[in-house]
């Protein structure tokens, strides 16, 4: 008779369906099927304000679910009529993990009790206003027009007013009877990486101060979750050390939540998906297999707290996917999952029509391991298993050993994980037999491919010495820092772009430019105060763009004063940073990494540090070339654009190019309009020099004589036809006769 198998009833679909706090709050059936588990009770008591502190940190990678849970807070909290059904569904399910929370979310729904939710989401530019727009949006829900209009005519200049408007809706909220105010900012990750990409990291500062508001909120009792992917200081790799201190404090003001969904009723919706999707006819191994499994897993304790009979029922209801792929996933998921690699996508990739082991996992989450290199990431882990990868043979059994010693051996943060010799055989045999995995193993120490501690039973993949890059990068960039020329530096790593007024150029043929200089706050003297007549610009140089390298606000606020006053030079631009642009660390940092890239001693000191450089490098080239953009590249994050002492409307490139063309019509306004390149030139070659001479011998001793005695097409007869005979100054009269035209004609 065939064993009854546990049935799986699971929407895979909404599973992966992604949730957007913000555009779902009016959707109650987008949370219908929301399961809460264990490890999300204190991520809801949390925002719920059922915990102590009300500022919380809250990171989970992508695909844990926390933005479902965040919507399901807005609808609980919020308590509009037309959420309540989604909300009662969910009740019973809450009630099987957290009874209290279910008792406390079924009494709130039934008394009807309300209060505002804040929903801020990703980058936002403009932090007051977007708080401005949260409010006024939770309030338009409960259709609140009349308490609502303080809030949208009042002043909203900065970060102070916006919290007298949040307090100012909080105020008008408790007087109409609600009860709580909840403000979720989901993504707050691509908000850190926006201020870092655009030198604005000190603008992390208003952050703290929504935070210190919501400790104190006067009216409504609040909470305060921003939601990230990984912990806050990650986001600050790129930047300065100034700025991580800094944002150390910040996250000072946070309780922080780790929140990575290992619980039983992960695992069993796991195990539900699978049993959902797999083919009906695939082969099951025989059920003492599966207790076999049940009973290694439970001596390895991979699974606290399960009975064998619970695991030997999740194993079945999971297969094909292997002991140790299941046991792995979520905190694999937790370390390096990005937005296409989730949990419940790796799941729904897969055929299932084979047993899934570690190999698998390795091969679906490698591109992510490979981009995580940030501090504590998993780049060097994943340099260290390709590494091996290429040295060994492509046996199946090979691959699996290599590629569960490195999943076995990540931690939950940047450390080493201990991946003892009896778990890895274990991962590698799978449902299969113990031998034929223990002699891959075996063979793989021996190739010194495997290291097996035997005193401590931790077996690793073989890396040599391990050389912290990061810690060489920060010593070089202390000693360096003084002695660094910014300047020159950008000079030759990203050259300051030249400009050309392309209306002026077309319409006159001529090929002007302004050239572009880097210049610090010290070297813009040069330029200010001189007339034309005083000129800092070469001989036959059409005019100059400064690009000023300005770090702070008070920098910027001083370059433009003294540009406003005494930049008077018809031919100079000035362009001043709109918002401060710290480049000074970022290139450094550089330098440094091409430094290192050339120091053999380094080099050869671990095998894998050049591959790691050649990365690290990559990132600071891209992040220092994003940073560079808003210097040089006119746009809405780009810079202030100055001439004589005012200031360019200047919204893009093609705004500059035409302005740039009305100045240069000004200032050349007597051009003659001539059409010959060979003359239209700054520096002519010295074949045209030649044929210029060859043109004015013709005017002055054969004047009257056709064509000026110069026929055929050398450059000579090219310079006479197009600026003479074209033009009509040596021209042909009635009578034959050659001849200049006269002025009046």
């Amino acid at each position: 008779m065939p064993r009854k198998k546990r049935q799986a009833n699971v929407d895979v679909e909404a599973l992966l369906r992604s949730i957007h706090v913000r555009m779902d709050a009016n959707e109650a059936d987008r949370i219908a099927h929301f399961r809460p588990t264990a490890k999300s009770v204190p991520f809801l008591e949390a925002l719920l304000g059922r915990r102590n502190a009300r500022a919380w940190l809250v990171t989970a990678p992508y695909g844990t679910g926390k933005s479902l849970a965040a919507a399901y807070i807005l609808h609980l909290v919020e308590n509009r009529p037309e959420s309540r059904s989604a909300l009662q569904g969910i009740e019973s399910r809450l009630r099987k993990v957290s009874p209290s929370l279910a008792n406390y979310a079924g009494r709130r729904r039934r008394e009807e009790t309300q209060g505002l939710v804040l929903v801020l989401d990703g980058y936002e530019s403009d932090l007051p206003r977007a708080i401005q727009r949260a409010a006024l949006e939770s309030m338009d829900r409960f259709n609140l027009g009349r308490q609502a209009r303080p809030v949208r005519t009042g002043k909203c200049a900065g970060i102070r007013d916006a919290l007298e408007l949040l307090n100012l809706a909080q105020k008008k909220a408790w007087e109409a009877g609600y009860d709580r105010c909840v403000i979720v900012w989901d993504e707050f990750g691509r908000h850190l990486e926006s201020l870092v990409d655009e030198g604005r990291a000190s603008d992390l500062a208003d952050v703290q101060a929504l935070a210190e508001y919501v400790a104190r909120s006067p009216q409504l009792p609040t909470t305060l979750g921003v939601l990230l992917h990984q912990r806050l200081l990650q986001y600050a790799d790129r930047a300065s050390h100034l700025v991580r201190t800094e944002w150390a404090k910040v996250e000072g003001r946070f309780a922080e939540h780790h929140y990575v969904d290992d619980s039983r009723e992960l695992f069993r919706l796991l195990a539900d998906v699978v049993a959902t999707r797999r083919p009906h006819d695939l082969n099951m191994p025989a059920r003492a297999i599966f207790k076999q499994a049940a009973k290694r897993a439970q001596e390895l304790e991979w699974f606290v707290d399960w009975t064998q009979q619970d695991l030997v029922e999740l194993f079945e209801t999971a297969y094909p996917i292997e002991p140790a792929t299941l046991a792995l996933l979520p905190d694999i998921a937790g370390r390096v999952a990005q937005n296409e690699r989730t949990l419940f996508a790796f799941l729904y990739d897969q055929a299932l029509t084979k047993s899934m082991g570690l190999d698998d996992l390795y091969a679906y989450f490698e591109p992510a391991m490979r981009a995580d290199t940030g501090v504590g990431g998993t780049h060097r882990r994943w340099l260290e298993t390709e590494s091996a990868l290429s040295k060994a043979d492509d046996d199946p059994l090979t691959v699996r050993a290599l590629t569960g010693a490195c999943l076995l051996g990540l931690g939950t943060g940047g450390e080493r994980a201990r991946a003892g010799l009896q778990a890895l055989t274990f991962a590698v045999a799978g449902y299969g037999d113990d031998e034929p995995a223990r002699n891959a193993i075996a063979h793989l120490i021996e190739k010194r491919l495997l290291l097996h501690r035997k005193h401590t039973d931790q077996v690793s993949l073989w890396h040599g010495t391990d050389l912290d890059v990061r810690s060489r990068l920060e010593e070089m960039k202390a000693r360096e820092r003084d002695s660094f020329n910014i300047i020159e530096f950008l000079n030759e790593e990203v050259p300051a772009p030249a400009w050309k007024p392309v209306a002026h150029n077309d319409r006159l043929d001529v090929r002007r430019y302004l050239s572009g200089e880097y210049c610090t706050v010290e070297g813009l003297g040069a330029y200010l105060g001189l007339e034309q007549h005083v000129t800092p610009l070469k001989p036959g140089e059409d005019g100059r763009v400064i690009y000023v390298i300005a770090e702070n606000d008070e920098t910027i606020t001083k370059v433009l004063a003294q540009v406003e006053a005494d930049l008077t030079h018809p031919r100079v631009l000035v362009a001043v940073p709109s918002t401060p642009v710290e480049l000074t660390e970022t290139a450094l940092e550089v330098w440094c990494l091409r430094r290192l890239q050339h120091d053999p001693e380094i080099i050869g000191e671990d095998p894998l540090t050049a591959s790691e450089l050649e990365q690290f490098a990559d990132d600071a080239r891209g992040h220092l070339q994003r940073l560079v953009e808003r210097v040089v590249w006119p746009g809405t994050s780009g810079p202030i654009w100055c001439h004589q002492g005012q200031k360019l409307p200047v919204a893009c490139a093609r705004a500059l190019r035409a302005k740039l063309s009305e100045l240069m019509d000004e200032i050349y306004s007597a051009t003659p309009h001539l059409r010959n390149e060979m003359i239209n030139r700054h520096q002519p070659s010295r074949v045209l020099v030649n044929a210029r001479k060859k043109a004015e011998l013709g005017i002055l001793e054969r004047a009257g004589s056709e064509n000026l005695g110069l026929s055929g097409t050398t450059p000579a007869a090219s310079i006479f036809r197009t600026l003479l005979q074209q033009t009509g100054l040596y021209t042909q009269d009635d009578s034959g006769r050659f001849r200049f035209a006269q002025p009046e004609e």
